[in-house]
Formats: structure tokens, C-alpha cells, sequence
């Protein structure tokens, strides 16, 4: 191809470069534009994958967000009802504090007791051991101190069929023994 050219005038090669100028300048615009156009087309697609990406970057954080909220709104309803329920145990327990408090007995003062003196069945009944033990604790020192006793054993709560101090008589004042 090269070798065809080579004879020819000057003159004649400055036409033939221009029409091969001509020759290929068409298809060079047509591909021109349908580079360009396929640049356009080309920025549209990632303007359109750019746009994709952003709207599901942004569901999703909108989404998760919500999903925080409901989860925060679950913990908020489960601390209320605890608390609800810690101050109904509260309350429950106060109420029965109240109900307990109405059903212990009142406080024995010293003052609501009498010794009347000593039990004539226990001494008939005694053994030696009992008559001992009775003397010697409680005869001879004080009646203050089978008061004392009495008292004591009122104030722990003990059945109110059990207290007392064997072979002595007492009263309580307060309508109770």
C-alpha cells in the first residue's frame, strides 16, 4: 500500500491526504458521538447507582433507627412495669407490716402485773428439786423480779398460755395472761 503512494507528485499526495481526511472523518464523528453519548449514558448510571446506593444507605439507617427506638421503647415499658411492680411488692409489704403490727399484742408493762402469791396445787405437786428452785430464784429476793421475768417472756412473744414463772400465781392487768 505504501509503495503505490511513493510515485506520485506532491502535489497529488497533499489531495489524497485530504481525502482521506474526508474519507474518515465521518465515521470518526459518528463514533465521536456516540462516545459522547455514551458518556452521558455512562455518568447517568452512576449517577443513578449513586443515587441507588444513597436511598438504601439511608432506608436502612432510617430502619435501624426505628429498630433502636422500638427496642428503647421495650426497655422503657419493661423498667415502668418493674418499678410498677417493685412499688406494689413495696406497697403489698407495707400493708403487710400494717396487718402484722395490728396482730402483735401490746407491750406488758411491769405495772399490769400482780403476783398473787404461790400456786397451792404446785406445792402439793412439787418435788423437792422444784420447791428448791423456787425459793431460791424468785421467794427470796424480790417480786420485782418474777415481774421482770414475765415481762421478758411477754416481750419475746412467746404463747401467751406458756408464760409465767412455775408455782407462782400471777395477773396481768390487761385483761390478758
Amino acid at each position: 500500500m505504501n509503495g503505490g503512494y511513493k510515485s506520485q507528485s506532491l502535489k497529488d499526495l497533499k489531495l489524497v491526504v485530504s481525502k482521506i481526511d474526508y474519507v474518515f472523518r465521518k465515521p470518526l464523528e459518528l463514533i465521536k458521538n456516540f462516545k459522547d453519548e455514551l458518556n452521558f449514558i455512562r455518568k447517568d448510571i452512576l449517577n443513578l447507582e449513586n443515587n441507588i446506593k444513597n436511598n438504601h444507605d439511608s432506608l436502612k439507617n432510617n430502619v435501624i433507627n426505628i429498630q433502636f427506638q422500638k427496642q428503647n421503647e421495650i426497655i422503657e415499658n419493661h423498667k415502668k412495669e418493674q418499678f410498677l411492680e417493685i412499688k406494689s411488692i413495696a406497697k403489698q409489704e407495707q400493708e403487710l407490716k400494717i396487718i402484722t403490727s395490728n396482730f402483735r399484742k401490746d407491750k406488758l408493762l411491769i405495772k399490769d402485773i400482780e403476783v398473787i402469791g404461790i400456786n397451792d396445787d404446785f406445792l402439793q405437786k412439787a418435788d423437792k428439786l422444784e420447791l428448791i428452785n423456787l425459793i431460791k430464784n424468785y421467794l427470796t429476793i424480790d417480786e420485782q423480779i418474777v415481774k421482770n421475768e414475765i415481762k421478758d417472756q411477754w416481750d419475746s412473744n412467746k404463747d401467751i398460755n406458756l408464760i409465767g414463772v412455775k408455782g407462782i400465781n400471777f395477773k396481768i392487768n390487761k385483761g390478758e395472761k
